[in-house]
C-alpha cells in the first residue's frame, strides 16, 4: 500500500510541476522569463523524450524560437499567450520538436479530476437499476451526457430507428390498430 501511494504521489506531483515547466514553450511566458524558459523546456522534453521527434535539432529549434519572438515583440506584433494560438502561428516543417512539444501539452492532464468526473458519470449512468446494460447502450448514454448541450431531433431519431429495426416498427403498428 505504501508503494501505491508514494507512486501516486510521484506521479501526481512531479509530473505536474513538469508539465508547468513545459508551458515556458508559449511565447508570451517566454519573453516573460527570458533567462529560465530554455531549461524549463530541456527538462520537459527529457521527460517526454518519447514524444520529441529529434532531441538533437533541440537546442537549435529553441534559439530559432526565441530569436522569433523577440524580433515580433520589436515590431510591436501579436504575441500568442496560449498553446492554441501558438500552434497557428508556428510553422511546422520549420519547428518540428516545438511543434511537438505544443500538441503534447494540450493532451496531459494536469490533474485527476477530469477522471474523477468521468468515474461519476459512469456510477450515475449504469446504477444498481441498469446492471444488465450492454457495452454499446452505456458508450451511447455517456456520449449523451457528455454532449448534453446538443439538440435532438426526436421525429429523426424515430425515422432513424424504424429504418434500423423495420421489424419491430411493424410489431408497434399491430399493437396499436
Amino acid at each position: 500500500m505504501d508503494h501505491a501511494i508514494q507512486q501516486l504521489d510521484i506521479r501526481f506531483q512531479d509530473q505536474v510541476h513538469i508539465c508547468y515547466k513545459g508551458l515556458s514553450i508559449i511565447p508570451s511566458s517566454l519573453l516573460e522569463h527570458p533567462q529560465d524558459w530554455k531549461n524549463n523546456v530541456r527538462e520537459f522534453c527529457e521527460s517526454y523524450n518519447q514524444d520529441i521527434p529529434n532531441i538533437a535539432g533541440l537546442e537549435a529549434e529553441l534559439i530559432l524560437w526565441e530569436r522569433l519572438w523577440n524580433e515580433k515583440k520589436a515590431k510591436e506584433e501579436d504575441i500568442p499567450d496560449r498553446l492554441s494560438s501558438a500552434l497557428k502561428f508556428i510553422d511546422k516543417e520549420c519547428f518540428v520538436n516545438i511543434f511537438a512539444i505544443l500538441q503534447v501539452l494540450p493532451t496531459i492532464p494536469i490533474s485527476s479530476s477530469s477522471c474523477e468526473r468521468s468515474i461519476s458519470t459512469l456510477r450515475n449512468l449504469k446504477n444498481y437499476l441498469r446492471n444488465t446494460m450492454s457495452h454499446d447502450r452505456l458508450n451511447g448514454l455517456a456520449l449523451m451526457h457528455t454532449h448534453a448541450e446538443i439538440e435532438l431531433d426526436l421525429n429523426e431519431l424515430i425515422d432513424l430507428f424504424a429504418n434500423l429495426h423495420p421489424r419491430r416498427m411493424r410489431m408497434a403498428n399491430i399493437l396499436e390498430d
